[in-house]
């Protein structure tokens, strides 16, 4: 074939090109002379690059879009399980809840989450505890449901509050010893999340329990066991919530001061512990009972709490 078919074919071939791959091969071979075949290829390849982006993005939308959908799903369960109240109020980077869960299914991780554990006179677990695990596992398993990497609970044995509330002492700022009621009923707690860990491996359930003392997470945050004292914001905080506090104070502690007294202590010590959760990354609170007061006492700020609703177990016979 003649040269001057073969140019005449290469400029009809790259007429053909989208009107914005020929304005970029202008750019760059501006007040230049080249081959129509030259400019061409250099079409082409522009062309191949930008199906490449446009499929690289398009496949990231996608992803984004999954992401999405699973976080707005999840949330929905937290909510729907929220009987005693959601504490999540919107802050400058939005809404908490959704941010942490977000942040876990866009990392490819487990959401995760955790639980108090208190104990008082009794040593055995009974049909209120199950209650609350059903509740928990409950809401575990919706998540799973949605989301394949399922999540995590930790499950904190409250043992500096079990002492607080009069039941056992604590040994100097740095020691405790749990009642023997106490004691034998978070042994007997421990081994029931044991037992539904090994349950949930043998089916292939992506649910994980991890439990842990309280009393050791303050010494990994530099905690004394003990209070300093409250301080003016601690009392202010207690102001707020007088009635509750003092009337919980006055049914579950054995601390052997005055109901205002203990009301006080717990809060000094709840707002001293907001130091530990906000070390923990990325969780969300669930709690048995009411949301009143939690985010003035007990979450750190960005730090969203879901409560189940009912009493807490440990206080029922």
């Amino acid at each position: 074939m003649p040269k001057q078919e073969i140019e005449v074919d290469t400029a009809e071939l790259l007429a053909q090109m989208p009107a914005e791959i020929i304005v970029r091969v202008d750019r760059i071979f501006a007040g230049k002379k080249v081959l129509f075949a030259t400019r061409l290829r250099v079409a082409q390849e522009l062309t191949r690059q930008s199906v490449v982006v446009e499929t690289r993005t398009s496949s990231h939308a996608q992803a984004e879009r999954v992401v999405r959908e699973t976080t707005a799903a999840l949330v929905r369960e937290f909510r729907k399980a929220a009987i005693g109240g959601l504490e999540s109020p919107d802050d400058e980077e939005g809404n908490p809840l959704q941010r942490r869960i977000y942040t876990a299914v866009s990392s490819d991780q487990p959401v995760q989450a955790f639980m108090f554990w208190g104990a008082g006179d009794k040593a055995l677990m009974g049909n209120h505890e199950e209650k609350l695990i059903s509740a928990t596992t409950g809401l575990l398993e919706a998540i799973a449901g949605v989301y394949s990497n399922g999540a995590v609970m930790g499950v904190i044995l409250a043992d500096v509050h079990v002492v607080n509330n009069g039941y056992g002492e604590f040994l100097g700022d740095h020691g405790l010893e749990l009642s023997d009621s106490a004691r034998a009923y978070h042994d007997q707690v421990r081994e029931r999340f044991v037992r539904l860990n090994d349950g949930n491996q043998a089916s292939g359930v992506p649910i994980e329990f991890r439990v842990a003392a309280l009393s050791n997470l303050y010494k990994q945050n530099g905690l004394t066991l003990r209070n300093g004292g409250p301080t003016s914001e601690d009392r202010e905080a207690a102001a707020r919530h007088a009635a509750l506090l003092i009337a919980n104070a006055g049914l579950y502690s054995r601390a052997n001061v005055a109901p205002e007294e203990s009301a006080l202590s717990y809060v000094a010590m709840r707002r001293r512990e907001q130091a530990i959760l906000a070390a923990i990354p990325n969780a969300v609170l669930v709690a048995p009972s009411v949301s009143i007061g939690a985010g003035d006492i007990i979450l750190p700020k960005g730090m969203p709490g879901v409560f189940l609703g009912g009493r807490a177990p440990w206080f029922q016979e």
